[in-house]
């Protein structure tokens, strides 16, 4: 007897669960940990020089590109991808967790072993997270149904958000509390949140996928990828107007640290910083009209109206699902 499988929504909400519990505090991408916010504040406390800045910010992005072709290729060859997703985020958060230890055990005394530990572990948590992306959008395009595509990715990146969000504000609490003692809680806090992560990924009804035909090894996987790189050259102005599109990121961190260092701001702002820069990407991209029409969707939903409210409208979604991702990524 075939099994039954939950319908897209229920499914969509599964996914939506655990993309907010990763914005809120999971490793590298939730805001305990956000690389231009609570991570600048620790490299103060360190006494770290601004160079460090930009290795913070180079290990998030060079461990973010190293392993995306080689999870691409080992994805082909699995079946079901939320399992390794839940491995990969539990993976991630025991290397953060590792730091929290040795901070709690050294009393955060010891600044530069903990400097060298802490460059070290976040290395690995980002090499680590780095090869969950491929997975994810894999997972995702198996449960969205194809015309939703775009508006239903459009809440599920603004769910991730809000919980960056909430995630910011709290940091901003937890960073009151001082040096050492609030990295403590923000990196132990992450593992625990990568752990929640995990099982909220594995409770989706994942349908199961079929495996890719080739069964070539790694060398030719790769060689394939260079020949498309050489004939597509559509895909190669793609992703160098992506490259100018997201280039402003590399400058983050030094944002942070000019508010702490150069206008005086309070270390434990930094969590605040985290939210109003997830507040502006969320509005500018889904655009404010969403959040007042969505609950009166809802509402209206409740007295069995079957009006249909765009309820995204504005949004990059409804562009994308409307007219095409390309004038989507040239409007906003």
């Amino acid at each position: 007897m075939e099994q039954k499988q939950s319908s897209p929504e229920i499914n969509f909400a599964k996914a939506n669960i655990f993309n907010f519990f990763n914005g809120l505090g999971g490793p590298v991408w939730g805001a305990f940990l956000a690389y231009y916010g609570p991570l600048m504040a620790l490299l103060g406390f360190l006494g770290a020089s601004p160079f460090y800045n930009g290795v913070v910010n180079g290990l998030f992005w060079l461990g973010f590109i190293l392993t995306q072709v080689p999870a691409a290729y080992y994805s082909e060859r699995l079946p079901y991808k939320k399992w390794a997703i839940g491995v990969i985020f539990i993976l991630s958060g025991v290397s953060v967790l590792l730091f929290g230890l040795l901070l709690m055990i050294t009393g955060g005394e010891h600044v530069k072993l903990l400097l060298a530990a802490f460059l070290f572990c976040y290395a690995l948590t980002t090499i680590i997270s780095g090869s969950c992306t491929p997975l994810i959008f894999a997972l995702l395009f198996k449960i969205i149904p194809p015309r939703k595509l775009g508006s239903w990715l459009g809440v599920y990146f603004m769910t991730a958000s809000v919980g960056g969000i909430l995630g910011g504000f709290l940091v901003k609490r937890i960073l009151q509390l001082g040096y050492p003692v609030a990295f403590e809680i923000l990196f132990i806090g992450a593992f625990l949140f990568a752990v929640i992560t995990a099982l909220a990924v594995w409770i989706i009804d994942e349908p199961k996928g079929e495996l890719a035909p080739r069964k070539e090894n790694f060398g030719a996987y790769m060689n394939s990828v260079i020949n498309i790189l050489k004939c597509d050259r559509n895909l190669v102005k793609f992703f160098i107007g992506m490259w100018f599109v997201v280039g402003h990121y590399v400058v983050l961190t030094f944002y942070s640290d000019y508010a702490v260092k150069g206008i005086g701001i309070s270390p434990a702002e930094a969590g605040a910083f985290v939210s109003m820069n997830l507040i502006g990407w969320t509005l500018a991209s889904l655009g404010p009209v969403f959040f007042i029409l969505i609950p009166l969707a809802w509402i209206m939903g409740l007295f069995g109206s079957k009006l249909n409210i765009p309820s995204n409208i504005l949004s990059a979604g409804w562009i994308a699902d409307r007219y095409g991702p390309k004038y989507t990524l040239i409007v906003f």
